[in-house]
């Protein structure tokens, strides 16, 4: 399913994840879906919206592709972003050396830190690259390989849910 963004309803917020959640809830009614090989992934805002589901809503998903996106951006529609959240989260992660929004010399750091986590994180810094998806045609056979590897556990036996005190 390849759902569109709109205002007021970004990846990022409550209404844009209910949106995404929304399809997959009516795909799985509709088609007979292996609910184990559901992934969340999108571009730019569609990446930093898969940060997003991995924080606030990762049970129906094996795991998470945000293609230039960064997880700061969840934090726009008013969530704590913490990384401890996303210690538990199969995420595998591109960021350009040219992109003009998110470039990967600024995500470095977080990527470590997630890293640092012992996070199921992979990180791939790719070269020669804007602000476009076209680094796919040679992307999707590595990323496709990864989604093999992932198995999704619906019902841990423990979670990590980090917040702050107000």
């Amino acid at each position: 399913a390849i759902p569109a963004g709109e205002r007021k309803a970004e990846w990022w917020t409550d209404v844009g994840a209910s949106n995404v959640l929304g399809i997959v809830a009516a795909t799985k009614r509709e088609f007979n879906v292996d609910e184990n090989l559901v992934f969340a992934t999108g571009f730019s805002d569609g990446g930093s919206g898969s940060y997003h589901l991995a924080l606030t809503h990762p049970t129906p998903f094996a795991g998470f592709e945000p293609l230039n996106g960064h997880v700061g951006v969840a934090g726009a529609g008013g969530l704590e972003v913490h990384l401890r959240g996303l210690r538990n989260k199969a995420i595998y992660a591109v960021n350009t050396d040219q992109d003009g929004l998110y470039p990967s010399a600024a995500l470095k750091p977080v990527a470590a830190a997630i890293e640092a986590l012992g996070a199921p994180f992979v990180w791939r810094e790719l070269t020669g690259f804007g602000h476009d998806p076209s680094y796919l045609a040679t992307e999707r056979a590595p990323i496709w390989a990864w989604e093999q590897q992932v198995k999704r556990t619906p019902h841990p036996t423990s979670i990590v849910w980090e917040g702050t005190a107000t």
